[in-house]
């Protein structure tokens, strides 16, 4: 089973590559929360990242003002939608 990489702090675009490719596997998603979800604004990041699916957190997203600024290949999730991913995978890992 697939796990979940839940991120929740923004942290520099070739560091979170570096990271992203050494500890998620091509079936695993991404959830980003709270200042991570500042991450897929930088172009580098999303370019150098497999097709795993990527999550935002909807609220966080809004109370930043980006709402219309994030690229179409992620995903704006609500709360609700977040325990759901959370009790669909077997591992959940905060980095």
């Amino acid at each position: 089973m697939a796990n979940l990489h839940l991120l929740s702090q923004s942290i520099n675009a070739d560091k979170f590559c570096q990271l992203y490719k050494r500890l998620v596997n091509v079936e695993d998603r991404l959830l980003l929360i709270a200042d991570a979800v500042l991450l897929p604004l930088d172009s580098k990041v999303l370019d150098q990242l497999p097709d795993c699916p990527i999550y935002v957190l909807q609220p966080d997203v809004q109370c930043r003002g980006l709402t219309d600024k994030l690229p179409s290949q992620v995903q704006l999730i609500s709360d609700e939608a977040m325990v759901q991913l959370t009790l669909q995978h077997q591992q959940v890992t905060s980095w």
